[in-house]
């Protein structure tokens, strides 16, 4: 009976070794399927590559992350005119006008024919 006990003894720790041995085989062509990766979150499902979700691009496309301020600022003009700029504007025409009406004929001449 020793005999017997001691073979279903050793015949037990071969399973043990087997199954071990099977799950780490199983375990790398699982791994190598995935690339590697063990799992992958549903999340990054749903980012696209810029890192916005398609919630944050239809809000954007709206407008509805932006301020009174921010959507005021963008219906302004690139550069504003200021008082300052217009009378500038005023008299740099004039000072043409003068200087057109002091010309002498010899260089109203070469405008007009140049």
């Amino acid at each position: 009976m020793q005999v017997i006990e001691t073979e279903k003894a050793a015949s037990s720790d071969f399973s043990y070794i087997g199954l071990i041995a099977l799950a780490a085989i199983g375990f790398v062509v699982y791994s190598k399927k995935s690339g590697g990766q063990a799992s992958k979150s549903a999340a990054d499902d749903y980012v696209a590559a810029s890192g916005a979700t398609g919630v944050e691009k239809y809000l954007d496309k709206i407008g509805a992350n932006k301020t009174g301020v921010a959507k005021y600022l963008e219906k302004q003009t690139a550069t504003p005119s200021t008082g300052v700029a217009k009378y500038m504007a005023k008299q740099i025409v004039k000072d043409r006008e003068a200087a057109a009406a002091r010309a002498t004929g010899v260089e109203k001449y070469l405008r007009d024919k140049g």
